[in-house]
């Protein structure tokens, strides 16, 4: 599995995104702490799965990002094309890098770079699970964690471009925009915004919160990060839904049930 891995990693021009994570997945696998191929010496237990998690994940996502230059997953085509139909381009291209050379357009770049950073991530994340779903002895469960704090620490990012620049540019806003709701979110919340509505909540006595149309579970994820206890639900949660992603565990369940689980919860929810 080691072999077939570095096979791939070493052709990046003979595979699609989702063999690469494959072979990744069976690789980390292969030589994870307790695995077969890693002997006993790791100290782990059987099965441990692959540790794609801090400093790992990141390095995994950097070579990921540099082989699907010439891949893209799914999400950066479409987007990408998107922005040819605006007479735009990705940023790396000879295009790209002569508009940043103008100080005018520095800012613009950086939260254009930011947004495709965010729609590659998303791509990884798909096919990195899908591909530990089908490995021997991967625990994939252990991996979403580091996924959604990475996705939340990206999109951070990317809401701090966007407001150095004085918000989305109008050029490619409204792409840029359906690109990525289905996999994060609609609006620009950060972990700023989730952090002032937490005092607030606070302040009104309330530390539990519903969130009835998660989505994707991002902004749960922020909420939870500034100090609540978050349910969180939607009746089509995004990780089932084509082009969708999750970064956080999301009930299937409509509005009205999720409000009914707790009347204290609920009344939180609508002073709010």
């Amino acid at each position: 599995a080691t072999a077939a891995a570095a096979a791939v990693a070493a052709a990046p021009g003979g595979a699609r995104p989702e063999v690469w994570c494959e072979g990744l997945a069976c690789s980390a696998t292969a030589t994870a702490p307790g695995s077969a191929a890693a002997g006993s010496e790791g100290g782990g237990s059987a099965g441990a799965g692959p540790r794609l998690v801090g400093a790992e994940l990141d390095e995994a996502f950097r070579r990921y990002q540099k082989f699907a230059r010439g891949t893209p997953g799914p999400r950066v085509c479409s987007f990408d094309e998107a922005l040819r139909r605006r007479g735009l381009s990705r940023p790396g291209g000879e295009e790209a890098e002569a508009q940043a050379s103008a100080k005018d357009h520095a800012d613009e770049i950086a939260c254009l770079k930011a947004a495709f950073d965010l729609l590659d991530f998303a791509d990884f994340a798909t096919a990195m699970l899908c591909a530990l779903e089908e490995a021997e002895g991967a625990r994939p469960e252990d991996v979403r964690e580091a996924m959604g704090e990475k996705a939340a620490r990206l999109y951070e990012h990317f809401v701090f471009t966007a407001r150095t620049c004085g918000g989305m540019p109008s050029a490619w806003a409204s792409a840029c925009r359906n690109a990525l709701a289905p996999c994060f979110a609609f609006p620009l919340l950060g972990g700023s915004e989730a952090a002032a509505l937490a005092a607030q909540l606070r302040s009104l006595g309330a530390s539990r919160v519903v969130d009835p149309m998660a989505g994707t579970g991002l902004h749960s994820r922020l909420l939870h990060a500034a100090g609540l206890e978050v349910r969180a639900s939607d009746v089509r949660p995004s990780e089932g839904i084509a082009g969708g992603a999750g970064w956080w565990p999301v009930d299937v369940r409509r509005a009205e049930e999720a409000l009914a689980v707790s009347p204290a919860v609920a009344s939180a929810h609508a002073v709010a």
